[in-house]
């Protein structure tokens, strides 16, 4: 069976350089609105450097990011977002549609989400997943992790990436 991604696909932890990494573990939960950036509405940061360029971006409240098919984007194709998730679409981003998990994962498929930090630091990310083989490998910036997955719905990778600049960043699951 081809492993699908559930909606709580990656959760993100920023934290300062010295927060122990079992944290991420108890804090992340299940993704719903109300928790991390779910459900917050969106925002326009100006771009360092740049006059009139803007990024819309989503706040945390919490120092969680959910990152689910929702906020994900396939640069070759092939993957699809599929089913009925249960966190709204906000600002009708996906056409107002919320989905459950990312599907049809073949040899070389990426999901990629964009996001921006504001602060140095230690970066965890966990992957969810539902079903077994492949290998995948996460990459944030030059720094990548690679992992197999095991059966369950559940954590099936927790990897820490190293932030040494605050700024836009692109977390690639291939």
């Amino acid at each position: 069976m081809r492993p699908r991604f559930l909606p709580s696909l990656i959760y993100c932890l920023v934290f300062p350089l010295a927060t122990a990494p079992w944290l991420f573990a108890e804090s992340a939960g299940a993704p719903t609105p109300g928790k991390g950036q779910l459900g917050a509405p969106i925002t326009w940061v100006d771009l360092p450097g740049s006059e009139d360029l803007v990024h819309a971006v989503q706040l945390t409240r919490d120092g969680t990011l959910f990152l689910t098919p929702n906020e994900s984007f396939f640069p070759k194709l092939g993957l699809a977002a599929e089913g009925t998730g249960s966190v709204p679409d906000v600002d009708e981003l996906n056409g107002g549609k919320s989905f459950a998990t990312i599907g049809k994962w073949d040899a070389g498929d990426s999901a990629e989400w964009g996001l921006w930090l504001t602060r140095p630091g230690k970066l965890t990310l966990g992957v969810r997943l539902e079903g077994t083989g492949g290998r995948f490998q996460i990459q944030v910036g030059e720094q990548s992790q690679r992992f197999a997955p095991s059966s369950g719905d559940r954590v099936a990778a927790t990897a820490e990436f190293s932030i040494s600049e605050p700024g836009r960043y692109s977390v690639t699951l291939t």
